[in-house]
This record gives structure tokens, sequence and C-alpha cells, in this order.
């Protein structure tokens, strides 16, 4: 067997932690959750107390500030138990990283502390029922008013999104035309900070999975 030398003796130090976690507060409770289709935001908070939530995340924003392979470890142990959910690393690994990187400042410290908490639950909304994962073939839209922005469209699989507080949504400008690029600056850049709408974001009946039947 080939030797694996990323991790080094504090990333193993935490996989003991990320471990004894997962065997304790998700394993015994995984195949109620699955039938349920979905956790309970206790163990979203027990996480962020753990330390396995966003661990990249700069120390300003509440984060640890630690490498990559911090979060390499969550995902390895969650798959090491056969977890299918929670949906820590679309959490964690996308939304935080999208806010980090795009957003004002002004949603970072709103935002990244209270996922590093998990006192929000955050999901990116891409997938859609015509396009699936396919970014360039969305066909949600977008549309400014003044100081707000009409959103038209669907979105299904969302992973989190029967338990999230707010989403990173993908979608296109109307006025743009089909054959521009989309710029995860624009996607990102009006993330409202109350998540606030004018009309209400329906969240539909639970979906089925086949595999990650705890995305959702």
């Amino acid at each position: 067997m080939i030797p694996r030398r990323l991790f080094d003796a504090d990333h193993e130090m935490f996989r003991d932690a990320v471990r004894r976690f997962l065997t304790r507060e998700i394993a015994p409770h995984h195949a109620e959750w699955e039938d349920a289709g979905r956790v309970t935001r206790d163990v979203w908070r027990a996480a962020g107390k753990a330390g396995l939530l966003c661990p990249s995340v700069a120390q300003e924003y509440g984060g640890a500030g630690c490498d990559y392979l911090y979060s390499v470890v969550v995902v390895e142990e969650m798959a090491r138990l056969g977890l299918t959910g929670p949906g820590f690393s679309i959490h964690s690994e996308m939304v935080a990283a999208y806010i980090e990187k795009f957003g004002t400042e002004a949603q970072k410290r709103h935002w990244l502390p209270r996922m590093v908490a998990g006192e929000v639950i955050g999901a990116l909304g891409i997938t859609e029922p015509d396009a699936g994962s396919d970014v360039r073939g969305v066909r949600t839209t977008i549309r400014r008013e003044g100081e707000e922005f009409v959103i038209r469209g669907q979105k299904t699989y969302i992973s989190n999104g029967q338990l999230c507080d707010f989403v990173v949504l993908v979608g296109e400008e109307e006025k743009k035309a089909r054959t521009q690029e989309l710029g995860l600056g624009e996607v990102i850049r009006k993330l409202r900070q109350d998540f606030s709408v004018k009309e209400p974001i329906l969240k539909d009946r639970l979906l089925r999975d086949i595999g990650q039947k705890l995305s959702e």
C-alpha cells in the first residue's frame, strides 16, 4: 500500500475528534434521519461547537483558519461511516467559501461566524429541473428593480434546501445575452443580510433521493 503523507499529527488528532463526534452524535441516528429525510438542527450546532464546520474560514470571521486538509478529514470520516448527511461539505466548502471570497465585508461578518457555529445553514442553488447541474443551462432569471432583485425560476435537489437559512443562488440577469459568461461575483454580490423577500421562497415537498438521502 502506498503510504499517505498528506496529513500531519495535528490532522490526525483532529481526525480522532471527528470520528468520535460522528460515532456518538450522528451514526446512532442516521437510519432514523434517513427515513425522515432530514437531520435535526441540534446536530449542526453540536458540529459547530466541535469544530467540524468551516474549519478553513479565517479567524477574523470566527473560523479556525486551518488548511483545506481539515475539511478533507471531515469528508473522509463521514464516508468511512457511510453517512449520507448532514450536508456539512456544501455548507463549509462551497457556500462559506463563496461568501468569504466574493461577499462584502458586512456579509462576511454577518454570515460566517454563525455558519462556523452551526447557528445558520447555507445552501447552494444551482440544480434545476431542466438544466440539471449544468450552470450554462440555468433558466432562473434575476431582474433588478431599484434596490431589490426579482428572481424567477425553479431549483431542485438543493443540498441543505429543507433546513437552510439562506441560499447562494445561481441565475442569469435578464438583460444579459445567453452567450455571455456567468460570473460568481454576479451570483453572490446581492446576498441579502436578512434573507428577506417580497414573496416567499417556496420549499416544496421533500424529495426522496436514491443515494444521498440526507442531502436535502
